[in-house]
């Protein structure tokens, strides 16, 4: 719903701003084509023949046939975008009032973080490069996504400073997984198993940071 909100919030801009471009202000053009393609000026024309173009003008500066609808239908667009954004928001603080299971938000977060924790523990004793390298992928596209995408649940149920605190070695031991994984794939296989015993001392000091809110 977040992704759907926020295309139509964009798709509701592009529509209104082309639907807004039709609106022309009228312009009066003081010259009159002659029937070779020469343009005679407006003071030696002859005032029977200024007026049909003068009118004409008007016309063609006038609103395009599609402005009105292509504006408000990228009004209406955007307003849906924003009340789907709102409906999404209001479930998310609900959601996190009444807890996931009884838990917390500080308990909820200190379960992802030790369970991250246990996860890279045993991928730091492995010893095969390759082996390493799939399973680093696989917990960064998987478990770790998922965790670090309820960012915005998580801020909200603890407050911007403790989240903060707490998330800065969660995001930290992120990134240290990322470098390993590619100085894995580089064939720099030394340089990369040792990066694991650094994300995993990350995710330790954010579950001791959890625990000490919880």
């Amino acid at each position: 719903m977040k992704f759907l909100s926020s295309l139509l919030m964009v798709i509701g801009f592009c529509v209104g701003t082309l639907g807004a471009a039709g609106f022309q202000t009228p312009r009066l053009i003081d010259a009159a084509e002659s029937t070779d393609g020469r343009v005679d000026s407006a003071e030696s024309a002859p005032a029977s023949e200024r007026a049909p173009a003068v009118e004409e003008s008007r016309e063609a500066g006038g609103f395009e046939t599609l402005a009105w609808p292509l504006f408000l239908s990228g009004i209406g667009a955007m307003l849906v975008g924003w009340i789907l954004k709102f409906i999404l928001a209001t479930r998310t603080r609900d959601e996190v009032a009444h807890g996931a299971g009884d838990l917390t938000g500080t308990q909820a977060i200190l379960l992802g973080i030790l369970s991250l924790r246990d996860q890279v523990s045993g991928i730091a004793s492995g010893t095969d490069p390759g082996d390493t390298q799939e399973q680093v992928g696989a917990l960064l596209s998987g478990d770790f996504f998922d965790f670090t995408a309820r960012h915005e649940e998580f801020a909200t149920a603890l407050g911007f400073t403790d989240y903060a605190r707490i998330w800065d070695g969660v995001a930290r031991s992120e990134r240290i997984l990322a470098r390993s994984w590619s100085m894995l794939a580089d064939g720099h296989e030394e340089e990369g198993l040792a990066e694991l015993p650094l994300a995993l001392a990350s995710l330790e000091e954010a579950a001791r940071e959890a625990s000490d809110e919880a």
